[in-house]
């Protein structure tokens, strides 16, 4: 078929009411007013029969909703309750006969561990919790900064499916190359003309004098 058949072949795709279009993380869009960029896209009328499904974050939402509230039918992930939701999520994981689900509900059921019980009631909270039980041989983390600590560290020790060996980074090197790629994330963040897209400028910026730390990913990447 030739080009002009497809693109009519397609549009009469769109106008049979068979297709969805998810557009995920609208806050993650490299541009200052993503929500209102996407009304414009939606106003131009090829849409009329498609069915959107949008995913955004609550602060973003919260600052430009006006632009597409009226829209959208509108639901918001509530946080779970405690005990009930938060177990049934750990057994779902886990798997419910599973030993070390009944042993992470029993150590979350202390009475010394009511903040981080509160904590949990967060999907995405729980969620890092699962991985870093099964992966810390049973230490639970005590605030949010120590859920992304034991997962910075549990990511080091993760292995190549491809060649059964792991990636291991010397300990004299993780500090250095934690502050390197921390700096490069939140600069990469405040920028609005390239949010959430690392430039090749902005990573030689911040990591072209560590010779220790670009050798470290090359030779992990040509093993």
């Amino acid at each position: 078929k030739t080009p002009k058949e497809l693109k009519q072949e397609f549009k009469e795709l769109l106008k049979s009411g068979q297709v969805w279009l998810l557009l995920d993380g609208a806050d993650e869009m490299a541009l200052r007013h993503p929500l209102n960029r996407i009304k414009e896209q939606l106003a131009k009328g090829w849409t009329e029969s498609v069915r959107v499904v949008l995913s955004c974050r609550l602060n973003l939402w919260e600052v430009e909703k006006e632009d597409l509230w009226e829209k959208f039918d509108v639901y918001r992930t509530l946080d779970f309750s405690y005990p009930e939701q938060v177990h049934q999520f750990i057994n779902n994981w886990f798997g419910k006969s599973e030993p070390t689900a009944n042993k992470l509900q029993d150590k979350l059921a202390e009475e010394n561990q009511k903040r981080l019980q509160d904590l949990v009631k967060n999907p995405l909270r729980l969620a890092l919790l699962c991985r870093i039980w099964k992966a810390s041989n049973a230490t639970l983390p005590g605030t949010k900064a120590d859920f992304y600590r034991l997962l910075v560290e549990d990511h080091y020790k993760w292995k190549d499916d491809r060649t059964n060996k792991e990636f291991r980074i010397p300990e004299n090197r993780k500090k250095e190359l934690n502050q390197a790629l921390g700096q490069l994330a939140r600069d990469t963040i405040d920028r609005e003309d390239f949010r959430f897209r690392f430039r090749e400028s902005s990573i030689k910026k911040y990591l072209k004098n560590k010779t220790t730390i670009i050798s470290l990913c090359e030779w992990h990447f040509l093993k």
